[in-house]
């Protein structure tokens, strides 16, 4: 990478959010799925991203942050219809699966998105599950937003609201997290499986972006001297 480039690689600025294994803080290190293969992908162009210049907000923060700040970068970013011409793409990363958990035992069935407008549903603001909810019709008045994932966990569980949207991987080592037991919730419709991405100001240097996908390619079709994919290795490391 040129001079220019790698300068321009190392002033950008990563916004992400509690978003467990893929990026989350434990003992105040930013950590996880998406943070180590940024790593990667950025060495192999040379450059360390400084630990300052990966911040850690609520999701809405973030993801306005990035939108508006020119020299940024959001993860880890569905890419949705809505989104896909707000910002430039790496990736995907892996795949997401939005879902809507009940508490066990509550017996409600979901068999089309519309009859969720029966209930209280908790949603991330600005999340790409709020998203998927107006896009499918259901009303704004059925949903409650918060601000932290946490806040949702424990509204579901003390049966605040009916309903919670978020993904489901996430969703089971976070409740885990704050200290309920995964099997007290439970899977009750699936919205959509989609990729998460690196999403990038649309500002940002375009040849630096194709940059960082090649070197993303890279790492998902190479193995290291034992044999083991680079890439593989990453996400087992957060199983």
């Amino acid at each position: 990478m040129s001079v220019v480039k790698a300068s321009a690689l190392e002033s950008l600025i990563y916004y992400t959010e509690d978003y467990p294994p893929f990026n989350f803080r434990e003992n105040g290190v930013i950590k996880g799925i998406s943070v180590d293969l940024l790593r990667e992908v950025t060495a192999m162009s040379g450059v360390e991203i400084p630990d300052s210049n990966i911040i850690l907000l609520p999701w809405s923060r973030s993801y306005r942050s990035a939108l508006i700040q020119n020299n940024s970068g959001l993860f880890s970013t569905t890419k949705t219809s809505h989104r896909e011409e707000l910002f430039q793409w790496v990736g995907p990363i892996d795949i997401a699966k939005v879902t809507v958990m009940a508490r066990k035992g509550s017996n409600i069935v979901i068999n089309s998105p519309i009859d969720m407008a029966n209930y209280r549903i908790g949603v991330m603001r600005d999340d790409v599950g709020e998203q998927m909810l107006f896009s499918l019709g259901v009303p704004r008045e059925s949903m409650q937003e918060a601000s932290i994932i946490s806040q949702l966990i424990e509204q579901l569980y003390k049966n605040r609201i009916d309903l919670m949207v978020y993904d489901e991987r996430s969703a089971s080592w976070l409740i885990g997290k704050a200290g309920y037991e995964p099997d007290s919730f439970e899977t009750v419709y699936i919205l959509e499986q989609s990729e998460i991405y690196y999403a990038f100001n649309k500002n940002v240097d375009k040849a630096l972006v194709k940059e960082l996908q090649k070197n993303l390619d890279k790492i998902k079709s190479s193995t290291d001297s034992n044999g083991i994919n680079r890439y593989q290795a990453i996400v087992e490391k957060y199983q």
